[in-house]
C-alpha cells in the first residue's frame, strides 16, 4: 500500500498494575485520581475523572492534550467534567512526554509530528495500550464504548491510535489536527468526527507550513478525510451550510460508521467552548458536548 505521508514532509523542530499517586476532590460531582505506570524504563502518568454514581460498564472518553499541554491543563480547560457528570462516563486524560522550556509542557509522537517525542521515537502506542488495559482492571468499563478525542498534536495522536490499535475505539473526534502518519491501514470500524477552523494557521486547512513551534508542513486537510472515506467505502458526501458560514459535511459509509467533517468559518487553532489560552470566544460550538453527542451513538460490533 502506498504510504500516506512521505518523509519529505517531516519538518519537525522540535508495571502491569498502575500506582495511584494521588486523589483530589475535583468538583461536587466527582473526583480525579492520578495513576503512574511504566513503559520500558520510562514512567508514564495519566488521570481519571470519575463522576459520582458511575454505573457499571461505563463508557470511556480518552482526552488527549495538545502540544505543549498536559493532563492538568486539559482537566482545567477542556470542559469534559460537567458533561461526564451529566452523562455518567469516565474521562481519561493521559500525559505526553517532555518538559519543555522548564515547564510541564508535553508532546506526542503522532507519527511525523511533533518535536522531541518524534526525535526520541517515544513509544506512545504501548503507553495507550497499557493504560487501556489498566482501566479495565481498575474500573468497570464497557470495552465496546471507548472513545478518543484530542486537539492539535493530540488530534494527530487520536488519528494514530485508530490507525494502529484497531478494534479499540468506537468513535474518534479530532479537533484542529491532521493525519501525520506514513501509513494508515486501519480505522474503518471507528466513527469519525473532525472539527476544524478555517482560520487555523497552525494546522492550515489547505495545507502548507504551520505556524508555531512544530514547523511542520501539512498536506491539505481534505486528504486526511478522503483517506478514511476511501477506507470506509463511503458514498459521495452531503454538505449543509449554515447562515454563519460554517459547513458540515456528512459521509455515509455503508456498513461502516460514518464520517462528519465540521468546518468552522471563524475558528482559529482553538478548542471550542474551552477556557484558557487554547480557547476562543464567540464560537457557537462546544467541543466537549459535540464530541460526546457524536460518540455516544456508537459502539464496536
Amino acid at each position: 500500500m502506498k504510504k500516506y505521508f512521505s518523509k519529505a514532509f517531516r519538518l519537525c523542530v522540535i508495571a502491569t498494575i498502575p500506582i495511584v499517586i494521588g486523589s483530589i476532590a475535583d468538583s461536587a460531582e466527582g473526583k480525579t485520581k492520578s495513576f503512574e505506570t511504566k513503559i520500558g524504563k520510562s514512567d508514564r502518568t495519566y488521570k481519571v475523572y470519575e463522576p459520582t454514581d458511575l454505573k457499571k460498564s461505563a463508557a470511556v472518553m480518552v482526552v488527549i492534550h495538545g502540544g505543549m499541554g498536559n493532563a492538568d491543563h486539559s482537566l482545567a480547560t477542556m470542559g469534559f467534567q460537567p458533561v461526564a457528570d451529566k452523562e455518567k462516563f469516565l474521562v481519561v486524560i493521559p500525559n505526553g512526554t517532555g518538559t519543555l522550556f522548564g515547564g510541564d509542557r508535553r508532546v506526542w509522537n503522532a507519527g511525523l509530528c511533533c518535536g522531541v517525542a518524534v526525535r526520541q521515537d517515544i513509544d506512545d502506542i504501548s503507553f495507550f495500550k497499557k493504560m487501556l488495559s489498566e482501566l479495565q482492571t481498575n474500573f468497570s468499563i464497557d470495552s465496546k464504548r471507548i472513545y478518543v478525542t484530542g486537539m492539535s498534536n493530540g488530534a494527530m495522536m487520536t488519528y494514530r491510535l485508530i490507525c494502529e490499535i484497531p478494534n479499540t475505539f468506537a468513535a474518534a473526534i479530532s479537533v484542529a489536527g491532521s493525519l501525520v502518519l506514513e501509513n494508515c491501514q486501519s480505522g474503518s470500524e471507528t466513527a469519525l468526527l473532525h472539527i476544524h477552523g478555517m482560520k487555523d494557521k497552525s494546522v492550515p486547512y489547505n495545507g502548507g507550513m504551520g505556524e508555531g513551534l512544530a514547523r511542520f508542513k501539512y498536506h491539505p486537510l481534505q486528504e486526511s478525510i478522503d483517506h478514511f472515506a476511501k477506507m470506509k467505502k463511503c458514498s459521495a458526501p452531503t454538505t449543509t451550510k449554515q447562515t454563519n458560514g460554517d459547513e458540515t459535511v456528512d459521509y455515509s459509509c455503508g456498513t461502516n460508521p460514518p464520517i462528519k467533517f465540521m468546518k468552522i468559518k471563524d475558528l482559529t487553532h482553538a478548542w471550542p467552548a474551552g477556557s484558557g489560552p487554547r480557547a476562543q470566544a464567540g464560537i457557537d460550538l462546544s467541543a466537549p458536548n459535540e464530541a460526546w453527542n457524536f460518540a455516544k451513538q456508537y459502539s464496536l460490533k
